[in-house]
This record gives C-alpha cells, structure tokens and sequence, in this order.
C-alpha cells in the first residue's frame, strides 16, 4: 500500500478518507493482504495508517538502509469496521 499527500492538501483530513476508499475498493475486488510501510520519522504516515485500521507495527531497513515501519490489517479488520 502507497499513498502520498501533496504539500497544499497536508493537515487538512484528505488522506485518511482516501486511504478508506482504498481499502472498501481493495476488499471489493477481493484483496485479503495488505502492508502499509512507512519511514519511522514519518509520523503522520504512520498516523493516516492507523486511523485506516493498520497495526502491528515491525521494524525494518529497507534496502536504501532506511528505518522502516511496516504495519497489517489486523485479520478480519475490514474497511467496514
């Protein structure tokens, strides 16, 4: 899962609906895997993620050797719920 945010949009509730959306669409077409990763210092990434219902957060470096934070649906979390 990717989502970014332009600069004029920031602080204003877009993302959080937009991620929803995503995900109501993702589990239409039947879609049951979903990461969400997120550089560490990227606080309100990480913020938008959770209201969208991700937890579970693990710790990784990326290949750029970026800390990284990848958080999952929980199972049997929807969109919906």
């Amino acid at each position: 899962m990717s989502y970014w945010t332009g600069a004029e949009h920031r602080r204003r509730g877009v993302a959080t609906p937009a991620l929803r959306l995503l995900l109501l669409y993702a589990e239409d077409e039947g879609v049951t895997d979903i990461a969400c990763d997120v550089a560490v210092d990227n606080v309100a990434s990480r913020r938008v993620a959770e209201a969208g219902g991700f937890s579970q957060p693990t710790l990784y470096t990326d290949p750029d050797a970026r800390a990284m934070v990848r958080l999952t649906l929980d199972h049997g979390q929807t969109a919906r719920t």
